[in-house]
This record gives structure tokens, sequence and C-alpha cells, in this order.
């Protein structure tokens, strides 16, 4: 029953963002050279940014001990892909 609701809690958001998310994809298969190469350091830039911060509210705000501690034990990972993103050329458009 569990990893029914999980599934379907997963499909929603795949469904709420799958426009933003074609729409991404549509705006890094048009660019080309160094247009990409911008657009996409930003999006990563700007994503692991996101990532991160959702992760620091739910750490706050999570019961579930299981899911805080996955929670602590991923946000790690997510400030070091952040900061390596922040270094890629372009990612302060």
């Amino acid at each position: 029953a569990a990893r029914e609701r999980r599934d379907a809690e997963v499909e929603k958001l795949r469904q709420k963002y799958a426009s933003k998310l074609a729409s991404l994809q549509d705006q890094l298969q048009r660019a080309q050279g160094q247009e990409f190469d911008q657009q996409f350091a930003q999006l990563m830039e700007r994503s692991h940014a996101d990532t991160a911060k959702r992760f620091e509210r739910a750490q706050n705000d999570v019961k579930d001990p299981q899911l805080k501690s996955y929670i602590t034990s991923t946000l790690p990972t997510l400030h070091e892909h952040h900061r390596v993103a922040q270094t890629l050329p372009g990612a302060k458009g």
C-alpha cells in the first residue's frame, strides 16, 4: 500500500512538471555551442540550488525518521553538486 501511494505521488509530480521539463528540454535541444553550454550551466546551478533549499526545508518539517535520515545524508551531496555547478563557465549568466 505504501509503495502504491508513493508511486501515485511520483506520478502526480511527473504530470505537474511535464510541460516545464519539456520546455527546458526543447530549449536545450535548440541551443548550440556556447549558448548550450551557458543554458546548461545555468540550469544545473539553479536546479541544484532549488533542490538543496527544498531538502533543507523538508529536513525541518519531516517527522518520519527514515525520511529525515535520508534527507540528512543526501544534503551534503546536494551542496557539493551545487558548489560544482556554480563553477561551470556561464553558470552565473
